[in-house]
Order: structure tokens, then C-alpha cells, then sequence
């Protein structure tokens, strides 16, 4: 990945936001994706779906349950809503924060900490609502919560130097991410709200494209978006007990509480994070054995109580670059993980999607000093693409700016330079601002749809791979694609 990054593109299928309650393939899966779920932040997450998912009661240790059916047998279907999230493990003096993995039952990619330069990330903070300078609560619901969240940016190599580093090799780990809340000192840190050992989850857009919903542990949310969706059919014989489990990053420590409290049952069933194509199908992609649940409770710590193992069975969805930001799981993969889940609950599923609710606005409240106008000014021009050589919306959003007597004066230039002269022609002083950003150009496009894309400017390339990416046009909406992470750090 040195001057050449793969992209994939295809149709944009996301539409408009929030999403019903019932919703369609890779939109429900998205919005399941895209939960703000971290281990210490449980039971916020289980009120929320517990107003969202009729039927569904949440317990003490924030683990959602619904029961359909009655008598035997008495089966159950789980799955784990928490994904890899790390916590705040230091303040410094200038106010960044130091980072520490959380859990260790996870599939992660290699690069999973690399993935993280150059990112948005949330802190879940613990008290009031977290958020003094953003409208409403940041989950979606409207609803007050117990925690809130701050938003922050992982630090990144500067871009001007990266090409000084071009043949580096050395693999960004959890020790090189600081994290900028917007804090100069830890006091300020401190009035955020932030604490020490506060989850730190990546800020990640819901994100579908070409048939695929994509972002991180998409196969395990994949998992319970199944479980949710299959758990409002009734079973025509038996009892189904449908769990939405936390704590897997901790042992499963969420799921072997409510088996200890179930008591007896005839049948378990894991509808557990994705696995590739690549990997034994005999033990990751489809329905797996008992060996399978056995293999699974020695590496993650499970504990099987009050249910026979032989009668246990796993199923994992097929996912693309499994462990990175952009896990995708394909529909017609999550139409057959949602059968074999339905199968397993004794139920026939439903052809709609069950889907928490979902609003990926976020609203700065406004300035109310001098500096508002400038604000609203820079944020009309951060938000419009750049890319050298394709300034246009730029630079018309410049020219539409300009007060009366400026914008009468403007030339554009053979190359799109906007040139405004004012006063004598003497004692000049000239101010320059460049309208075009770091990114990329196609450069390529190979027989399975996958696009190269040369650099253009210094872009800091290890701070693009694994991470969510739009192809701009000048004429046409643009299209949703993904930047393909390399298979492992020593690919």
C-alpha cells in the first residue's frame, strides 16, 4: 500500500435517517452496527432497546431476554451485543488521553489499533448527559441517559513529513494513540466529564454499500439483529429464550449469568461474531458441531451450566475482512443467517428486519460570540469534497461567499484559482489559502469491480486503510465504498 490504495464502490444504498423500527436488509444491519455498545455502559444500551424492542425486558446486568412459546423443548438463542472497545487509561498533564485494550475475547484485525490514527472517537462518560455542545443526548433516542458521550480525535503523523516515513514498517499499536477531547490540561479533561477507565469507542457513520452493511463486528451484529428479528415469531412447539447478551469481551460473562438463572434447558445455540470464507467451515461458517461450542468456551471463557454440551451448536455468519472498521457482511449472507437462527428458535422468520432506531445527525449548538459566522462559514467548507484537480463545489462555495464588492472582482484562472485584487498597485501584500485537501484519484479500475487509487498530496496512508470512503463525481451523487484492509500486518 505505498502509492496504490483498493477501494470498492458500488450503488449507494443508505436513504434516509432514523430508520423505522422494521426496516429492510443492509439498512436494519447498519443500524445494528452502528450501536454504541461497550462493556461498563450496558445497562444505559439495554433501557434503550428495551423501549425499542417490544417484548424484550432487560436485566440486572444489562442482558435483554424475550421468551416465546411454552413446555418443552426449551431452547436458547443468543448472541453478544458488545464489540473490542478500549478505555481511558491516563490523563496527561496537556490533556490527552492514553488508551488500554478492554477484553480479551475478541477477533481483531491485525491493524485494528492502526485503524484507529486519524479517527473520530467517542469517550462514554458516566454522569449528566456528556454532551454540553451538542443538541440532544448522542444516542438517538431523545431520551436523557445516566452517561453521556464526548467526542474526540486520535492524533496522526504529520502529513507534511510522512514522506520522510514512506518505507517505515512499524505497526501502529494501542501505545501510539493519544486522544485530543479538545482539552489543554487535565483539569479541562476533568470538567469534560472523562474518567479514568471510561469506554472509548470508534465514532463509525452507519455505512451499506454495494449489498453489503459494513463497519466493526459487523458479523456479530449481524448476529443479533437475527436474533432480534427472529425472536417475534412464536415457536410452533416448545419454549425460545432469545438473549441478547453482554460482556463476551469478558468471558460471556453477561450469557452465563442468565443460563446459571434459567435453569435447565435442552438446547443452546451461539449465533456468534463472522468468520471468512476462508477459515474451516466446519467450525466457523455455517452450523458447528459441539466441538465447535467446546473450542469456543475453552478460548473465550463460557461457562455451560444447567444445558447438555451435546446438544449445543454455534453459527457464524460469512463476513469480508473479518476483525477491521469495515467487517461487511453481504445481504444475501445475512438472509441465510437469519433463516438458520429462526430454524434454531423452532420459528418460521419474519421478512422484515428488526432494527433499533437510528439518527446520525450531529448539531453544534451555535456560537453566540464573534466567531459564529466563521464557524458556520468553515463548516460549509469542511463538509464539501477537494480532492486536487476537482475544487469545484469548493470553490463555488467560496464565491458564493464573498461580500458583493469581492465576489465583482473575482477571476478564476485557467486552473480554477480564485484571484481577488483590491487597492493601489503598490506595497502589496498577498494572502493565500488552498481550497483542495489530502486524498486520492482513481488511477484504476480491475475486472472485479475493485478500484486503485493513486495519492494525491501527502496522505498519511496508513490513517485511510480499513476505513469507510466515498467516490466523488463532478456531475452525479457520489457512491459508498470501503478502503480494503491488507489480510495482516504482514501482508
Amino acid at each position: 500500500m505505498s502509492r496504490n490504495v483498493r477501494i470498492r464502490f458500488a450503488a449507494l444504498l443508505l436513504a434516509a435517517f432514523p430508520f423505522p423500527l422494521v426496516a429492510q436488509g443492509t439498512d436494519a444491519l447498519s443500524a445494528w452496527i452502528a450501536l454504541p455498545v461497550a462493556p461498563g455502559r450496558d445497562l444505559d444500551m439495554a433501557a434503550r432497546l428495551e423501549r425499542e424492542l417490544p417484548g424484550w425486558t432487560a436485566d440486572d446486568n444489562g442482558n435483554l431476554i424475550r421468551r416465546t412459546g411454552s413446555g418443552t423443548p426449551r431452547r436458547v438463542v443468543a448472541c453478544a451485543l458488545d464489540i473490542p472497545q478500549y478505555v481511558v487509561s491516563q490523563v496527561t498533564d496537556d490533556g490527552y488521553l492514553r488508551l488500554h485494550r478492554a477484553g480479551n475475547a475478541f477477533r481483531r484485525h491485525d491493524l485494528w489499533d492502526q485503524f484507529h490514527e486519524a479517527q473520530r472517537v467517542k469517550v462514554l462518560t458516566r454522569g449528566g448527559d456528556g454532551d454540553d455542545d451538542l443538541v440532544g443526548d448522542g444516542n438517538g433516542d431523545g431520551v436523557a441517559h445516566s452517561g453521556g458521550e464526548r467526542v474526540g480525535v486520535v492524533a496522526v503523523a504529520n502529513g507534511h513529513f510522512s514522506r520522510q516515513h514512506r518505507g517505515d514498517t512499524t505497526i501502529t499499536t494501542v501505545d501510539d494513540l493519544w486522544v485530543d477531547v479538545g482539552a489543554s490540561s487535565a483539569a479541562e479533561v476533568d470538567e469534560l466529564g472523562i474518567r479514568l477507565l471510561d469506554p472509548v469507542i470508534a465514532d463509525r457513520p452507519a455505512w451499506a454499500f454495494e449489498g453489503y452493511a459494513a463497519g466493526p463486528a459487523a458479523g456479530a451484529r449481524a448476529s443479533c439483529a437475527a436474533v432480534a428479528t427472529a425472536a417475534q415469531a412464536t415457536p410452533a412447539r416448545g419454549e425460545t429464550v432469545w438473549v441478547l447478551s453482554v460482556g463476551r469481551a469478558f468471558g460471556w460473562v453477561g450469557l452465563g449469568a442468565v443460563l446459571t438463572d434459567l435453569g435447565p434447558f435442552d438446547a443452546l445455540t451461539l449465533v456468534d461474531a463472522g468468520r471468512s470464507a476462508a477459515e474451516d467451515a466446519t467450525v466457523a461458517i455455517g452450523e458447528a458441531p459441539a466441538s465447535a461450542i467446546a473450542r469456543l468456551a475453552r478460548a473465550d471463557g463460557l461457562r455451560l451450566r444447567n444445558g447438555p454440551l451435546d446438544r449445543a451448536r454455534l453459527i457464524t455468519p460469512r463476513v469480508r475482512f473479518v476483525g477491521s472498521f469495515v467487517e461487511s457482511i453481504a445481504a444475501q449472507d445475512a438472509e441465510w443467517l437469519l433463516a438458520a437462527v429462526a430454524d434454531a428458535g423452532g420459528v418460521r422468520p419474519r421478512a422484515e428486519w428488526v432494527a433499533p432506531s437510528l439518527d446520525t445527525t450531529r448539531v453544534l449548538t451555535p456560537r453566540t460570540d464573534g466567531f459564529g459566522d466563521i464557524e458556520r462559514t468553515f463548516m460549509t467548507l469542511a463538509d464539501l469534497p477537494g480532492v486536487p484537480g476537482h475544487e469545484s463545489l469548493v470553490r463555488e462555495s467560496i464565491l458564493g461567499a464573498l461580500p458583493q464588492w469581492a465576489r465583482e472582482r473575482a477571476i478564476v484562472d485557467s486552473i480554477g484559482n480564485i484571484i481577488v485584487a483590491a487597492g493601489p498597485e503598490r506595497d502589496s501584500v498577498l494572502f493565500i489559502a488552498h481550497m483542495d485537501e489530502v486524498a486520492f484519484e482513481v488511477d484504476g479500475i480491475a475486472r472485479d469491480g475493485t478500484v486503485s487509487l493513486a495519492r494525491r498530496g501527502g496522505t498519511v496512508t496508513t490513517a485511510w486503510e480499513g476505513q469507510t470512503a466515498l467516490l466523488h463525481f463532478d456531475q452525479r451523487a457520489p457512491l459508498r465504498g470501503v478502503i480494503i484492509p491488507r489480510e495482516s500486518a504482514d501482508t
